[in-house]
């Protein structure tokens, strides 16, 4: 097929008619190519499959799951590459079944490991890495404000510490902000190590017209019980319910069960749209995101902005989690009994270089009854450590 194709020209539907048509003239072209054809159907699930994956920008060649890097791919350097990632890995089977560590076949062996992912995202696995400083100084009073005003979902209504926490930024009221709000529940719902909190970034200025869903969302969190909210902003994600509001249904018909529907109808027809454009300053002041621009905050970690047709799946919140479980989340919630301290912390301890020098943070204040004056009578071999808590 490629031979009829000139050089740097591109292969088309008709060229690869007329080799069929010319190595199999009586098979009906149609039942290879045909919109029905089980060909068409493995083509749809291959291409399904590879945009689940994650893996970036075609062509991509795997070895064991492992994407070959792009500099890899020169023809001239593609078999060295395989070899020597072959030599790597044999080793590594060859020890795991003679010292009898396995009894699985080598695919079995190979989903096992615990760096096996369901979907490679580059922005999440990135090593270059943007955190917020939530830690409670003045030059942060925006985070911190935030996050004294912020409602979180939570899988069950109990008080049980979440290591990880995630925030997701964008539009409700438009399809992309929706549908990854909704990936977030999705995941949210499987992980009582989650918790979830939302930022709406308006894609125009506020208005009654404009922020249905995102009133609702706001209207719920404030005046219904944890669990009632969840299941309320659920049904608001999904694009039937924005169709229907759009149509002038009442936000009524879409209550769930035990909700108070008259504080909510309250908090939902309020005139004022303060929260919407905090929100919005918040996005572009601290986030540095353009109106409507979407986001994911995990733990004090930006991952953003997305893309206007990028996908951030329940896949992608998964692995996110994984990550943030293995390298801090559950050793810092071994050590501290709040889930705002595991993030703050877990942002702060992040955000810094590994294997520079100890960093001084300046306390806000300092209790009046502390006084610091010199003391003559100690010698210079000893060291003193002060601690100060505003408990």
């Amino acid at each position: 097929m490629f031979n009829r194709v000139p050089a740097g020209g591109k292969l088309s539907v008709g060229d690869v008619v007329k080799v069929l048509e010319k190595r199999f003239p009586y098979v009906e072209v149609s039942s290879i190519l045909g919109a029905d054809s089980s060909y068409d159907n493995n083509r749809k699930e291959g291409r399904a499959y590879y945009q689940q994956t994650g893996v970036g920008p075609l062509p991509v060649v795997m070895y064991n799951g492992i994407p070959y890097k792009k500099e890899q791919l020169d023809p001239d350097e593609l078999e060295t590459v395989t070899m020597q990632k072959i030599l790597e890995t044999t080793s590594v089977y060859q020890r795991a079944v003679y010292l009898l560590a396995t009894d699985h076949d080598v695919v079995d062996f190979i989903m096992n490991q615990p760096n096996v992912v369901p979907r490679i995202n580059p922005r999440v696995l990135s090593t270059s890495r943007t955190y917020l400083d939530l830690s409670d100084t003045i030059c942060c009073c925006k985070s911190h404000f935030l996050l004294l005003f912020c409602f979180f979902l939570l899988m069950t209504d109990d008080g049980y510490i979440r290591p990880v926490t995630f925030w997701v930024v964008g539009d409700f009221d438009k399809p992309s902000g929706r549908q990854l709000l909704y990936d977030a529940i999705r995941h949210m719902k499987t992980s009582n190590n989650v918790r979830l909190g939302m930022i709406n970034n308006p894609s125009a200025n506020p208005s009654a017209e404009t922020s249905r869903v995102t009133r609702s969302i706001w209207a719920a969190m404030q005046t219904q019980s944890a669990n009632n909210a969840k299941n309320f902003i659920t049904k608001m994600a999904k694009e039937e319910t924005a169709a229907a509001l759009q149509r002038g249904v009442d936000i009524a018909d879409f209550s769930v069960g035990g909700m108070d529907l008259p504080l909510f109808k309250s908090a939902y027809d309020s005139p004022k749209f303060d929260f919407l454009l905090s929100h919005a300053a918040y996005c572009r002041d601290v986030l540095k995101l353009r109106r409507g621009q979407r986001a994911v905050i995990s733990n004090g970690r930006v991952i953003g902005p997305l893309e206007e047709e990028e996908v951030f799946n329940q896949d992608d919140f998964l692995l996110l989690e994984n990550i943030i479980l293995k390298t801090s989340g559950e050793r810092i919630k071994s050590k501290v009994t709040a889930s705002d301290l595991v993030m703050k912390v877990d942002a702060l301890l992040s955000s810094q270089p590994k294997g520079e020098a100890r960093v001084e943070y300046a306390v806000r204040y300092a209790p009046k009854k502390v006084r610091n004056a010199p003391q003559p009578h100690l010698t210079y071999g000893c060291y003193c450590t002060l601690f100060l808590f505003n408990c």
